[in-house]
């Protein structure tokens, strides 16, 4: 097992700490997160007789608008789940150990994520039925305990309910399952999903069935643009300042083009600030795009929920995930620009058609895209429907 840590360690290291695709925590963190899960929790798992067991985040069981797509089930988060006494000292035993093993291998912060993997499976491994994890892209903890689970022989599997798949997002898993089937086709087909198998929830033709032939014409036709809040996100400092600083200047170039360009049509452009989670709040919105208030006459911001989306409007996002859930609504959905961590994402295939440079959108193709029912919409966008 000893010759296992040291993989384990070289593993997070290099795809983790050294590549840096992951939002990684101090070493401190890792530490005090692992002892306080050492003695937290008291509800084991085999004393739990789901056929599966569902573990995510607490906070998901709040977030309807993430869970809306996913058949009602029970999860449990890692909070609850607890360690006997014994296999206590042991983890304490193994801390020793794997601390040794990063100082002399000056990988701290990577031992410590072990560490922190390694009181997660203990927590797991007496699980008599198959694992799913939900929403737990990018913690390199989940990362590499997925790779311990699979290693000993638990059906570890992995659902994706975000959308968008990158690297930071690597997994190891026995299947691996994503909202629609556009999105597990790609993880299939990239190397940092390592499933046996890939399955979707929803397919794109489960999504046709509800598309309407034909929209109202007679309705004034609306752009929506849903915000991912990059300027509030800096004040709360949630990412690298580079990172928000880069996508907050970003997307105020495509917010101006889509204003200018909605002026020129005479259409409005509806901006749908991220109130979810409260990353951003009325009061700081409408200051903060007041400037395209005063500036064009057809912006308007959405406060209390006011505008409600029609048949024939089109959704516009950069980085948010409100693309997928329009999508699956069978609503014309596009992705402008798009963060540069998402560009192999959107550059695949059966998602490129979805994705348009600023540089290349035009009062043509935005009246064009407006005038196109949702059924034409998915017709000219999806193949092999």
């Amino acid at each position: 097992m000893l010759k296992k840590y040291d993989e384990y360690i070289n593993i997070i290291y290099k795809e983790a700490i050294q590549r840096g695709p992951y939002n990684t925590d101090s070493s401190l963190k890792y530490l005090f997160r692992s002892i306080r899960h050492i003695f937290i929790g008291s509800l084991y798992v085999d004393k739990i007789f789901d056929r599966e067991l569902f573990i995510s985040l607490r906070y998901l069981r709040n977030e309807k608008h993430i869970t809306k797509n996913i058949k009602k089930i029970k999860f449990y988060d890692l909070n609850q789940l607890g360690i006997q006494n014994k296999e206590r000292l042991n983890l304490i035993f193994k801390l020793i150990v794997i601390l040794y093993k990063g100082l002399v291998k000056n990988k701290i912060k990577s031992s410590l994520v072990l560490f922190l993997a390694l009181v997660f499976f203990e927590k797991l491994k007496k699980c008599n039925n198959e694992v799913t994890f939900i929403y737990y892209s990018e913690l390199p903890e989940v990362f590499i305990l997925s790779k311990i689970a699979i290693d000993s022989q638990i059906k570890f599997n992995y659902l994706e309910l975000s959308g968008y798949i990158t690297e930071s997002a690597s997994i190891f898993c026995y299947r691996y399952t994503s909202i629609m089937n556009i999105v597990s086709n790609f993880a299939r087909d990239i190397e940092y999903i390592k499933s046996e198998k890939y399955s979707s929830i929803y397919t794109l033709n489960d999504i046709k069935k509800n598309l309407s032939e034909t929209h109202n014409y007679k309705d004034q036709k609306k752009i929506f643009y849903y915000t991912s809040g990059y300027y509030s996100r800096l004040k709360a400092n949630s990412h690298s300042h580079e990172f928000l600083k880069e996508n907050e200047k970003v997307e105020r170039k495509i917010l101006t083009k889509l204003a200018e360009l909605s002026n020129k049509l005479d259409i409005e452009l509806i901006v749908m600030p991220h109130y979810a989670r409260n990353v951003e709040n009325i009061e700081d919105a409408i200051e903060y795009y007041n400037s395209f208030l005063i500036e064009f006459k057809k912006v308007i911001i959405n406060t209390n929920n006011e505008f409600k989306f029609k048949n024939g409007d089109l959704s516009i996002t950069y980085g948010s995930n409100v693309f997928f859930d329009n999508l699956f609504l069978g609503r014309k959905s596009i992705v402008i620009e798009g963060i540069k961590a998402n560009y192999e994402f959107l550059t695949y295939s059966s998602i490129n058609p979805f994705y348009y440079k600023i540089s290349n959108l035009n009062t043509e193709k935005l009246s064009s895209l407006l005038d196109l029912s949702p059924k034409n919409f998915y017709e000219e966008k999806v193949t092999n429907l």
